[in-house]
């Protein structure tokens, strides 16, 4: 596996063959203070990263009803990854934490009806749901298993 990504101190390295399945953006209250706007995000299989370095977990109970796990450096505080109750298997990883995160635009965007009048985008997110959308972002997962990039 190569590595992919970090935490801000270099504690925890994310490693993976793969490109993400799907960039979601999410605008929910929950994010917007775990992630102090909004939070944009890879999906990987669980299978398809390997985490090092020490980490910590926080559970809370996220907007699909469901609890998420979210892991983070405990030096520095940088999210490195968190996995959904509701998509079991599912790492989600914060493109900040990515090395080429410059390369990654939302394929799509939910909780649009808490997002900041103030953030817009570039035009590059195909659809926006209002709420959770889960089973909009499951159906684009498995559409997109079919066309990975290594």
């Amino acid at each position: 596996m190569k590595k992919i990504g970090s935490c801000h101190c270099g504690s925890i390295e994310i490693k993976s063959n793969y490109a993400p399945m799907l960039i979601n953006q999410c605008n929910c209250t929950s994010c917007r203070k775990l992630y102090s706007v909004l939070s944009v995000t890879g999906i990987f299989s669980q299978e398809e990263i390997e985490v090092s370095g020490e980490i910590k977990k926080y559970t809370y109970n996220g907007g699909s009803g469901g609890n998420i796990e979210l892991f983070f450096c405990p030096n520095c505080s940088t999210k490195a990854y968190y996995s959904v109750e509701v998509i079991e298997g599912l790492a989600i990883i914060p493109i900040g934490t990515l090395d080429d995160s410059t390369k990654h635009e939302p394929d799509i965007e939910i909780f649009t009806n808490s997002k900041l009048d103030w953030l817009s985008d570039n035009g590059c997110t195909a659809e926006r749901f209002e709420e959770a959308a889960v089973m909009e972002r499951i159906e684009k997962v498995i559409l997109s298993l079919s066309e990975r990039e290594l």
